[in-house]
């Protein structure tokens, strides 16, 4: 009986006779996926220059003022909302935060309330931010 399968392999590649292996469907199947995988959603937000100008501010700090910073920030909101586009989460924290830097604390204050405002689950965070802004002021 074992030499008749060994023969029956080396004559045919498997033990029921049947060349035919899993192996293309499988390469198949992970070809599907990967390419499935690619595809790009749309985003539910405009992200604008918002991520290059916050990795640009952190990679090399010192080459753009507070003040500059928010400006180009606050300008790229305003075309998203002339898009009728939204504005992505944290955004709005961080032009208040780019205007507390450069000793804007009123326009910190309304939009760190704008993040609030339009983020309510930002509630806890933005209320610690303003408490510690009060704090700091007194």
């Amino acid at each position: 009986m074992v030499l008749q399968l060994t023969t029956a392999r080396r004559r045919t590649g498997s033990v029921n006779g049947s060349r035919r292996s899993g192996m293309p469907a499988i390469v198949l199947a992970g070809v599907a996926f990967f390419l499935i995988g690619c595809e790009t959603v749309p985003t539910h937000y405009r992200w604008g220059i918002y991520e290059d100008h916050v990795y640009a501010g952190y990679a090399n700090p010192g080459n753009m003022s507070p003040r500059d910073s928010a400006d180009l920030l606050e300008a790229d909101i305003a075309e998203t909302l002339s898009n009728n586009q939204k504005v992505p989460p944290g955004v709005y924290a961080h032009l208040g935060y780019l205007r507390y830097l450069a000793g804007n604390v009123d326009a910190a204050k309304a939009h760190f309330d704008k993040e609030k405002q339009t983020f309510p689950e930002s509630g806890v965070f933005i209320d610690t931010l303003l408490a510690n802004l009060q704090g700091s002021n007194q």
